[in-house]
């Protein structure tokens, strides 16, 4: 059958369509080999021209039958429910009877479709390479078309990519090794998955190409960018690309960048990707104060403070592991696969480029340059005062005040894990679920099961019930009086509403005599009374911060 080509829709669009309607209602459906699904994408090279009106996508696509055993050919997609940000232009696929591009998707109206099929069915391991031209028609977010920033992300499906199969979301089935190759305006600069590889300057275009050799989901900016500090850091390259002339401020974030990215490769093994950069955007930009893609960062102006902004990037970055790369969550609390743990990884590089107790204020209190709700004051204040707290495992979208939970109370849930396991189980753990999940789905039961076989005294089934099926946190307060028998009488409550916490407890205390002791107590029940030598003048619950409790530095005591 003569292949369908779009040169027919300039004379006559309406009955063209028409047309395509007809031909895709009279397919049969005979066990789903008909229908375009059970294609991978294996390898994507793409030559993207940029210019201050419109992005033009011309893909070399290399696509392989695996999810299903027959299929008559595959369906490819742009856009997503979002917005009609890119149209097809032109597709050609070797050997195939028919193709019809830009058909609308019923489910999502703003998504467009591209069926290539073939006169006999294609068996499980078939090969086919498709070239697509595609072009831009309108702006979203995470989508823009400026005169001093050109940028895409993944999540809004800007190139073609198969259509979605069973339990298969958009960043799994875009993702493919390959290439960039970036036409921009003279002076310009691109930033974007993998390693620039080369760039050549000429007197009315810039072409940079970037080699890609992981399997990643596409994004890139590019603009005028003036101020690039790199650093080399192994076959790595860390680095900032800022609009402003600033290389001071540049090399200063660069700097903290690598610090950061040593301290979490230390705990969990390799950044899975060539490199680690920073690209600043337009404060105008909107939805997004940072966003984490595959292998960079996009960063607003404000985001660039004194001396460096570890919180900030180091928990973008630590999406590269939790999120992108490794993080393919499923089931509930995936959010704390995510989410929760690139906030405490940010926690211990700042706990490793500026100390333990730099790491802790943040926990506690926050610092400038990052969201105030993403400690454990802000939880309190904001999520328990008025009243949005939920259990981490009931999340079932990550917006809103449910991503403050994750960062702040699920940040905490990790570091108090950290101390229940100690901290070579912890991070030998995590090194070994890295291992285990890099580029597969996994859950929290898979990290709970692998806790349980690698520390299998330290209760860590109760620990994850407790912590994850609940809402609120233990307010625990203590008391003493002089004893009957010497020394003085403790007694140490749970005063929330809801049933007693399993805690390992760690008091200080401090005599009238000034000495100072401590003592570790297994809180069980709602209330433990101890005696103890000597006479009490303070009670310190938890001194080093190792539980998420309740205290007056927090704000008021939760009703």
């Amino acid at each position: 059958m003569k292949a369908v080509f779009t040169t027919l829709w300039c004379t006559c669009v309406v009955i063209m369509s028409l047309l395509v309607t007809l031909s895709c209602a009279a397919r049969p459906a005979d066990g789903g080999t008909r229908d375009g699904t059970g294609w991978s994408l294996i390898r994507a090279d793409l030559d993207v021209y940029v210019s201050f009106e419109q992005i033009t996508v011309e893909a070399r696509l290399r696509l392989r039958l695996d999810k299903i055993e027959t299929s008559y050919g595959p369906t490819l997609s742009l856009n997503t429910g979002r917005g009609a940000i890119m149209q097809f232009d032109e597709v050609r696929s070797e050997g195939s009877a028919q193709i019809e591009w830009n058909i609308e998707d019923s489910n999502y109206p703003t998504r467009r479709l591209t069926h290539i099929r073939f006169d006999e069915a294609l068996a499980q391991g078939a090969e086919l390479e498709v070239r697509i031209r595609s072009s831009s028609i309108d702006e979203i977010n995470q989508f823009s078309i400026a005169e001093d920033i050109v940028l895409a992300s993944w999540v809004v499906s800007w190139y073609p990519i198969p259509i979605r199969t069973t339990n298969e979301g958009l960043g799994e089935r875009g993702r493919a090794p390959g290439s960039m190759q970036m036409h921009l305006p003279p002076g310009w600069r691109s930033v974007t998955n993998g390693a620039l590889v080369h760039r050549d300057e000429q007197e009315n275009r810039v072409v940079e190409t970037w080699e890609i050799p992981q399997a990643v989901s596409r994004s890139f900016t590019a603009g005028p960018y003036t101020s690039v500090a790199q650093h080399q850091v192994g076959n790595r390259k860390v680095g900032v690309y800022m609009l402003s002339a600033d290389i001071e401020k540049a090399e200063t974030q660069a700097q903290a960048l690598v610090q950061s990215m040593e301290a979490m490769e230390a705990h969990f093994g390799p950044y899975p990707y060539p490199s680690t950069l920073i690209a600043e955007v337009p404060s105008w930009i909107p939805g997004f104060f940072a966003a984490s893609e595959q292998g960079f960062i996009m960063a607003k102006p404000g985001t660039f403070t004194q001396g460096g902004n570890i919180p900030l990037f180091a928990h973008e970055a630590a999406h590269g592991w939790w999120g992108n790369r490794i993080g393919t969550t499923r089931g509930p609390g995936a959010i704390f696969l995510n989410e929760s743990l690139a906030q405490y990884s940010m926690v211990l590089a700042l706990e490793a480029v500026r100390g333990r107790d730099a790491a802790i204020a943040f926990m506690n209190t926050g610092q400038g340059g990052f969201t105030p709700f993403h400690n454990a004051k802000g939880y309190f204040a904001i999520i328990i005062k008025q009243g949005h707290d939920t259990p981490i495992m009931s999340i079932r979208r990550g917006n809103g005040f449910n991503h403050h939970i994750a960062n702040s109370k699920g940040m905490w849930i990790y570091h108090m894990l950290r101390y229940r396991v100690g901290d070579a189980v912890f991070f030998d753990t995590m090194r070994s679920l890295v291992k285990a999940h890099m580029d597969s789905v996994w859950s929290v039961q898979n990290l709970e099961d692998a806790f349980i076989a690698a520390a299998p005294h330290a209760e860590v089934s109760t620990f994850f019930d407790q912590w994850l099926n609940r809402a609120g946190v233990p307010i625990v307060e203590a008391e003493w009086s002089a004893s009957e028998t010497g020394g003085t009488d403790l007694v140490i409550r749970q005063v929330q509403d809801d049933a007693p916490y399993h805690l390992q407890l760690e008091i200080e205390i401090e005599t009238t005599e000034g000495a100072t002791q401590r003592y570790t107590f297994d809180m069980r029940s709602r209330q433990i009374s101890h005696t103890l030598p000597g006479t009490i003048k303070s009670v310190r619950l938890d001194p080093d911060y190792h539980l998420l409790l309740w205290r007056p530095e927090y704000g008021p005591k939760p009703e």
